[in-house]
C-alpha cells in the first residue's frame, strides 16, 4: 500500500467506530427502556399507595368521608371528593414511562412526571414543569394538597 491508500483506512476506522458508538449507544437506550420498565409500575405502585393511606388518614382525621378513591385498575386511580366525584385522575402510561394527574382543581389542569434515569443508575421521577425530582410521597402529598386548595380555597 501506497501513502495514498491512508485515507482509505482512516475511513474505514471512522466507520468502524461510528457503528461501534451507535450499537453502544443501541445499547444504552435498550437498558435504560427496561430500568424504566421494571421500576416504572413500582413507583406508581407507590404512589397511589401513598395517596389511599394518605386520604384514608385525612378521613379519620376529619371523621367523615370526604375523599373517596377508586383503585380499580393497576395504571389507573380517581379520586373524589364528597361532591365532586372526578376531582383527580391518575395514571400510568408505561409505553412512554410517565405519571400523570389530572384535575379541574389544578390551575394548569394536568402535572406529568417522567421516569428518568441518570448517570448512576438510579431512577427518579422528574417533574415536567420545573424539572423538579420528586419521590413517590412527596407527589402523593403535593397531588392531594394542590386538590384539596383548589376545592376549598375559593
Amino acid at each position: 500500500m501506497t501513502n495514498g491508500d491512508d485515507w482509505i483506512k482512516n475511513l474505514a476506522a471512522e466507520i468502524k467506530a461510528d457503528r461501534k458508538r451507535k450499537e453502544l449507544e443501541a445499547e444504552r437506550l435498550l437498558e435504560e427502556r427496561k430500568i424504566r420498565a421494571s421500576h416504572g409500575q413500582k413507583l406508581w405502585e407507590e404512589i397511589r399507595n401513598t395517596i389511599q393511606k394518605d386520604s384514608n388518614r385525612l378521613n379519620l382525621e376529619l371523621e367523615e368521608e370526604l375523599l373517596t378513591l377508586e383503585n380499580n385498575h393497576s395504571c389507573e386511580l380517581r379520586l373524589g371528593i364528597t361532591d365532586l366525584p372526578q376531582a383527580l385522575t391518575g395514571s400510568y402510561n408505561d409505553a412512554i414511562h410517565q405519571v400523570s394527574f389530572e384535575s379541574p382543581l389544578f390551575p394548569e389542569g394536568r402535572l406529568n412526571y417522567e421516569i428518568q434515569i441518570t448517570r448512576s443508575g438510579k431512577v427518579e421521577l422528574v417533574a415536567e414543569i420545573g424539572q423538579k425530582v420528586n419521590t413517590p410521597e412527596q407527589i402523593a402529598q403535593f397531588v392531594l394538597r394542590r386538590v384539596l386548595k383548589g376545592k376549598f380555597s375559593k
